[in-house]
Order: structure tokens, then C-alpha cells, then sequence
């Protein structure tokens, strides 16, 4: 039987050997894994891992502790097996798009799953219980004092949200970085809905800004572009949550946050190739893209050219 607790490793790569006869069996010591999602907000303290199980691998048994909150999100293929929890014993079913949270209660917890004749690939989020209980504070929702097990089998949102979060990106880029914390809102959000039935009060609300607070947003935008601000930032600005803030923004400029931010980045790098002639790496450094290549890649999508070529063009002709 194999530790991870102490010896470091993934589940993700214990289960992509080969088991001993009749199944593999992995002891998730405490809920803790050794992958990191990214760094600094609240969120970026939850684990993800991908798992995979190959149609070589007759059984898979998984034992843990249920330290932390844990969503399944399996992605592609088919499982059956048992669930046992608290001495009781479930049938447990799951095809691609189901999601499954269980909550953090300090119990063991066993999994035994067959899967079928295709692979079978699910993604890992554990999330600290004072984790979730900040966003959801934040945001004025209340979430559940329930234990157990909740299964959703195809819940749009939380599938697209658990995905953004699975995404890998660039650790520089705050672009991603703003659209993983809407994300992980909206996952919280959406969890507080599903096991309380109660959605945020705010979210019937159609209304936008008015003209004079959405030209001081956006010149907030333009003024902090190398380090664009948090969802948070933002929200504390007009005094709403951060989710119902994503929410009405989108409604008044008809994109997310982070498409705005990215949007305006590139019209300020026009003005900047067209007056100025400094190297392209400091031009990316500047505006706050990821690096010159992902300034590149953008720039390009944006307006059919490389800005080398659109710097050349409008360079300042002597005489």
C-alpha cells in the first residue's frame, strides 16, 4: 500500500503505474496532495490534480481522509463501484460531466470504482473548509452546515468552472489569474445554490452602471494595467460583492473583467508602438501581458499583424 502523506507523491502519478493483480489501492493521508493550482488569492491555496485510469486497470480502490472539501469532476469515460463512508456502504455511479462534492468532515472515506473499456479521467479540487467559508462571506452567501456526499450528474456551471480552474496558464499572468478567481467564486456561489437551495439576492439583478461609474472603473483599469486588480479590488470600488460585481460589469461593457483588461491593454500598446520606439519585451512588460510572446500572440489575433510589424509601419519618418 502505497502513503502519499509520506512519501510525497501524487495520486495522479501512483495511478498511472502498473497495479499489482486484482486493482491498485492508494491511502490519501489527511487529504493532502502535492499540486498546487497557482498562487496568491484564496483560491490559489486549493489542490488540483488530474487522475487518470486506464482500461488496463480492472480496479481502483482510494482511501482518505476527508480533511479538506473535495470535488470529483470526472471529464471522460464511465465508473461504477462502492462508496463507503461513516460504516455505511453506497453504489456509486458516475459518467463524464458528473461532478461530486463531498464535505469536510475528518472521516475516512473508501472509493472502489471499476471502469469501463475507455479511460477514465477525472480532476481533484480540495479546498480548506476556512477557504470556502471566506469567498462565501465575501460574496453574503451561506453555505450548507451539512455533511455527506452531494451528486450532481450534469451541472453546467460547476463543469465550467472546475474546467477555468483546471486550465494550466502562465504564473505571471494576472489576466488568467482574474478569470480563475471569478471561477472560484462562481463555483462557491453555485455550491451555496446547490446545497441550499437559496440563490445570491443579487442575482435577479439586470441593472448596469451608470455612464459616470463605469468611465471611473475603467479609468481605474487603465491606470493599474501592469498589475491589473483583483476582482475584489474592483467590487470594493462601487461597494458590491465580487461575483455581483463580475455579473454587472459584464452587463454594462458586454465583456468579463478580464477581457476588458485585456482589451485595454492592447489599445494602449497601438498608442505606445505608434509613439514610441522601445523593445517589444519592455512594451509587454509595461501593459502587463505574461511575456513577449503572449503580447504577440494577442496583438496579432487582434489586429491581423505582429506589433513589429505595426511598430515599422507607423515609425516616425526623419525629414
Amino acid at each position: 500500500m502505497l502513503r502519499i502523506g509520506k512519501l510525497g507523491l501524487s495520486i495522479a502519478a501512483l495511478w498511472l503505474k502498473t497495479p499489482p493483480t486484482g486493482g491498485s489501492t492508494v491511502t490519501a493521508g489527511g487529504g493532502c496532495v502535492k499540486t498546487p493550482v497557482v498562487a496568491p488569492n484564496s483560491h490559489h491555496t486549493w489542490l488540483g490534480f488530474w487522475q487518470r485510469v486506464r482500461p488496463d486497470h480492472p480496479r481502483v480502490t482510494v482511501h482518505w481522509r476527508m480533511a479538506t472539501h473535495c470535488l470529483l469532476f470526472m471529464s471522460h469515460g464511465y465508473a461504477r463501484g462502492r462508496w463507503i463512508s461513516r460504516g455505511r456502504e453506497f453504489f456509486a455511479e458516475g459518467r463524464a460531466g458528473a461532478v461530486r462534492f463531498s464535505v469536510a468532515d475528518g472521516e475516512q472515506h473508501t472509493m472502489i470504482a471499476d471502469s469501463a473499456a475507455s479511460d477514465m479521467r477525472f480532476y481533484t479540487l480540495l479546498i480548506p473548509p476556512s477557504h470556502l467559508l471566506d469567498i462565501a462571506a465575501d460574496e453574503g452567501v451561506t453555505l450548507a452546515e451539512r455533511s455527506g456526499d452531494f451528486l450532481w450528474p450534469d451541472d453546467a456551471v460547476l463543469q465550467s468552472c472546475i474546467s477555468a480552474l483546471a486550465s494550466p496558464h502562465a504564473s505571471d499572468d494576472s489576466v488568467s489569474d482574474l478569470r480563475e478567481d471569478a471561477a472560484a467564486r462562481r463555483l462557491v456561489l453555485r455550491l451555496a445554490e446547490l446545497t441550499n437551495g437559496r440563490p445570491p439576492e443579487w442575482k435577479d439583478d439586470c441593472s448596469v452602471f451608470d455612464s459616470r461609474t463605469i468611465e471611473y472603473l475603467i479609468s481605474h483599469l487603465d491606470a493599474t494595467l501592469r498589475i491589473a486588480p483583483s476582482l475584489s479590488d474592483m467590487a470594493r470600488l462601487v461597494g458590491l460583492s465580487p461575483s455581483h460585481f463580475a455579473k454587472k460589469f459584464r452587463q454594462t461593457v458586454g465583456v468579463s473583467l478580464h477581457r476588458c483588461v485585456v482589451q485595454r491593454r492592447l489599445a494602449a500598446s497601438l498608442e505606445l508602438l505608434k509613439s514610441d520606439s522601445a523593445p517589444l519585451a519592455h512594451v509587454a512588460y509595461d501593459l502587463g501581458f505574461a511575456s513577449q510572446s503572449h503580447f504577440t500572440r494577442l496583438f496579432s489575433e487582434q489586429t491581423g499583424m505582429t506589433p513589429a510589424k505595426y511598430q515599422k509601419q507607423h515609425k516616425p519618418t526623419v525629414g
